[in-house]
């Protein structure tokens, strides 16, 4: 069963591109247990440029899981 609100964040991807998409689709997949996807989806919305501050918090939350006590609120 297709979930309606992760196929819109592919759309919206597609459509536009933008960095903040990409991050909520990376933590959609994650939930939805597709995780291989997801790492591909988080490498994207860790490269791509973005000065939103949501965005610099979602990445900041995936290097801490990643990197653990490496990452320091200052650096992204």
């Amino acid at each position: 069963m297709r979930n309606p609100g992760k196929a819109d964040l592919e759309k919206s991807t597609k459509l536009d591109a933008r960095t903040d998409a990409y991050c909520l689709l990376a933590q959609a997949q994650e939930a939805l247990g597709e995780i291989n996807d997801a790492r591909l989806t988080w490498e994207i919305c860790l490269i791509a440029e973005s000065n939103q501050l949501e965005v610099q918090q979602w990445r900041l939350q995936i290097l801490k899981r990643l990197l653990g006590e490496f990452v320091t609120p200052s650096s992204p």
